[in-house]
């Protein structure tokens, strides 16, 4: 489902897969701008957690074949191997 679509249809889980979006990518790598860090503001970890969780519902890591959970850990794993070449 497209984020746009999720959003309106079903809010609440959206709003939850971006607090979990957010968890899973709290520290994960203290030297990416783009990952959200462990002391992030809340207001600023919010709005990049919504760009994040966008982008990973629109990838090809968001998948039915495991827990949205592990899919975004894989997306945030890809994302840091990206970022580091």
């Amino acid at each position: 489902m497209k984020a746009k679509d999720m959003r309106d249809k079903l809010p609440n889980e959206y709003y939850y897969g971006v607090f979990c979006m957010i968890d899973v990518a709290k520290g994960y790598n203290p030297m990416l701008e783009e990952i959200i860090q462990r002391d992030e503001a809340n207001d600023i970890a919010w709005d990049k957690g919504i760009e994040l969780y966008d982008n990973f519902l629109e990838s090809k890591y968001n998948t039915d074949d495991k827990s949205e959970i592990d899919c975004m850990e894989e997306y945030i794993i890809n994302l840091n191997q990206q970022n580091e070449t």
